[in-house]
């Protein structure tokens, strides 16, 4: 687990590697890397270092305090709290992060003895559990501005090619043969994952916390599919709907998906169900429909929520500007509390009900 995860403005880097190198040497793994290896995902990489780091440092700075990945990463921090803000720029924190006092190191260029930055130290110590010191720990030199420091957090993993496709395409040939049982283990996706039978309803019972009260639920009768119509303040009955793919690209699995309206939190319920990977479901989902099978995927969603699966705010594709929007809208006290209904909406598959109250 990282010690200190720190989220900045990449044309700020050589101002944040003093501070990243100076808890480094203070005896702290600190990851400050951004670059996305190639084939990997935001969430394999960055996100993945950001949910599980001890101490979230944001560096405020005048390019920073409006840069969307800074204000999602920092809210991320503040949801856990374990945020940490730090000052280089007289520069005022963003909408909901102001009530969070902030380190000061505006011109600070590494001075260990600096009672702002020992300060920041304390604040680590405090967050990490353990006080500085030991020997200094490996840093990553900074990224170049030249190279991408970011990848698209709903990235697909790369689409296999040749052999890769060989054993997708071999059971999408044997749907075609096999009729009776086989057509049924396909269709549920018993093919993929031992699941269980079909549910006989066409909706599910999902709770939707409501961050406008204390804690309480209600209930909202979810579809089966990225389609809704409750409304954000009082969820409600809505109808289900099955999903029609708009376009189907023949032998192309992959648009196939991405025509049919299904996108990345569909994938990962999907796929968390199935024990697959997020890209390779993409590509069956795909299948599913190029072979008359559209019907089955909804099906397979609900009892992937029935199993307890959910998406996270980062798989939802919205953005910290939408959630502040939300906030207003729904009139909650700040947008990671919006973030929380969003992820509960899209998983339920309401995403319609988001993009109403964004006037979409």
């Amino acid at each position: 687990m990282t010690d200190v995860f720190i989220s900045y403005k990449k044309e700020d880097v050589q101002r944040v590697h003093p501070i990243a190198l100076g808890l480094a040497n203070a005896g702290y793994e600190v990851w400050w890397d951004h670059r996305i290896p190639a084939g990997r995902t935001y969430r394999d990489v960055i996100g993945a270092a950001l949910q599980t780091a001890k101490c979230v440092i944001v560096v405020w700075s005048n390019l920073s305090a409006n840069a969307q990945w800074v204000l999602d990463e920092a809210d991320e921090g503040k949801k856990r709290n374990v945020l940490l803000p730090i000052l280089i720029d007289d520069v005022s924190p963003p909408y909901g992060f102001r009530q969070i006092e902030a380190a000061r190191l505006v011109g600070w260029s590494g001075d260990a003895k600096d009672p702002e930055w020992l300060n920041a130290l304390a604040s680590v110590e405090h967050f990490v559990g353990r006080p500085p010191g030991g020997p200094p720990k490996s840093l990553s030199a900074p990224p170049k501005l030249s190279e991408a420091p970011r990848a698209s957090r709903n990235e697909a993993p790369p689409q296999r090619s040749g052999a890769g496709l060989m054993p997708v395409l071999g059971v999408a040939a044997a749907v075609a043969l096999i009729g009776g049982g086989g057509y049924y283990a396909w269709s549920t996706g018993l093919l993929n994952h031992n699941a269980a039978p079909n549910p006989s309803d066409d909706t599910i019972d999902v709770a939707i916390s409501d961050p406008t009260t204390d804690g309480g639920a209600v209930t909202t009768d979810a579809p089966a599919s990225n389609s809704g119509g409750a409304t954000p303040t009082n969820p409600g009955p809505t109808t289900p709907t099955t999903h029609a793919p708009a376009v189907i690209v023949p032998g192309d699995p992959l648009q196939t998906f991405f025509a049919s309206g299904y996108q990345y939190c569909d994938a990962k319920l999907v796929a968390e169900f199935w024990g697959n990977d997020i890209g390779e479901t993409k590509v069956n989902i795909g299948w599913k429909i190029i072979n008359g099978l559209a019907d089955a995927v909804p099906e397979i969603l609900d009892l992937s929520r029935r199993a307890g699966h959910s998406c996270d705010w980062i798989d939802t594709g919205y953005s910290y500007a939408d959630a502040e929007v939300l906030a207003r809208v729904w009139g909650l006290a700040e947008p990671y509390q919006a973030k929380l209904r969003v992820q509960q909406l899209v998983t339920a598959g309401q995403r319609l009900t988001v993009e109403r109250a964004l006037g979409r």
